[in-house]
C-alpha cells in the first residue's frame, strides 16, 4: 500500500486530501506545518507527498530539495491556495511533480497523485505496466545506460547511479526513446503527464537547462541534448 504524507495546516484540508486518497487505497497522514512536524518525514518512507508551501515553518519550497536528498524517488504535489507563477516555477524546477491550486476536486487531485505513482513507482501500481512510453530494457547512449521501468540511470563503465529528480527522469526517458527525433514542448509534456496537464513552456525548459547542466557540462561532455528552433528538443546520438 503505498503511503503519503500531508503537510496541510488546516484540519479540513487535511480531512479533504484524506477522504480523497483513501477512496484509492492509499494510506495517509496528515499533520501541520511545523517544523516538528515536518520532521516526520525523515522517519518514514513515503511514497508521495503533497505540501502546502505557503504554510511551512521557513521556506516550503526548501523542502523539496530536503525530500529529493532523503526520497528521491518520491512524488511532490504542491498544493496551495495562491496561484503564484513564481512559486509555480520556482516549485517545479526544485523537483516537485505537480502544482495544484485549491480548491480543486477529490476527483482531480485523486488522478494527479494516480499519475504521480504510476511514474515513480510504476512496478508497485496496481494493474499498471508503467508509464505508456516506458519500454522493458535498457537504452544506452553517452556513456550512460537508462532503465525506464526501474527509474534508474547509471554511470556505463563505473555503474555509478546519476541522481536526478522525478521530472528529470521522465524528460530525459522521453527523449532517449525518441533519440534523433526533433519534439516539441506539448509532445513531451503529453507523454509524462497526459493532455490533462498544463504547464508553462518554462517547465520544459529549466529541465532541460537541468540535464544539459547534470550530464554534460559537469561531466566535460559534449551537449547533445539539441535545441530545435520553432520545434522543440532533440537528443541526438
Amino acid at each position: 500500500m503505498y503511503h503519503v504524507l500531508c503537510l496541510y495546516e488546516s484540519d479540513e484540508d487535511q480531512q479533504f486530501v484524506a477522504d480523497a486518497l483513501d477512496s484509492y487505497g492509499l494510506k495517509t497522514t496528515c499533520v501541520g506545518c511545523s517544523a516538528k512536524e515536518q520532521a516526520l518525514m525523515q522517519s518514514v518512507d513515503f511514497d508521495l507527498f503533497i505540501l502546502d508551501i505557503r504554510h511551512l515553518d521557513g521556506s516550503g519550497l526548501d523542502l523539496i530539495p530536503q525530500i529529493r536528498r532523503q526520497n528521491g524517488k518520491a512524488g511532490i504535489i504542491i498544493l496551495t491556495a495562491i496561484d503564484d507563477e513564481t512559486d509555480r516555477v520556482l516549485g517545479l524546477e526544485l523537483g516537485a511533480d505537480d502544482f495544484l491550486v485549491s480548491p480543486i476536486s477529490a476527483r482531480e487531485l485523486l488522478a494527479r497523485a494516480k499519475a504521480i505513482l504510476r511514474r515513480t513507482r510504476p512496478q508497485e501500481s496496481p494493474g499498471a505496466t508503467g508509464v505508456p512510453w516506458a519500454q522493458s530494457g535498457e537504452i544506452v547512449f553517452h556513456g550512460l545506460v537508462l532503465r525506464p521501468n526501474a527509474r534508474s540511470l547509471r554511470e556505463q563503465r563505473s555503474a555509478q547511479p546519476v541522481e536526478l529528480t522525478n521530472a528529470e527522469f521522465d524528460v530525459l526517458s522521453v527523449l532517449a526513446q525518441h533519440r534523433n527525433r526533433a519534439m516539441t514542448r506539448d509532445e513531451i509534456l503529453h507523454a509524462i503527464r497526459g493532455s490533462e496537464w498544463e504547464a508553462n513552456d518554462r517547465f520544459v525548459d529549466g529541465i532541460v537547462s537541468r540535464l544539459r547542466r547534470k550530464l554534460y557540462a559537469e561531466r566535460g561532455r559534449e551537449e547533445q541534448i539539441k535545441t530545435i528552433r520553432g520545434v522543440g528538443y532533440m537528443l541526438t546520438d
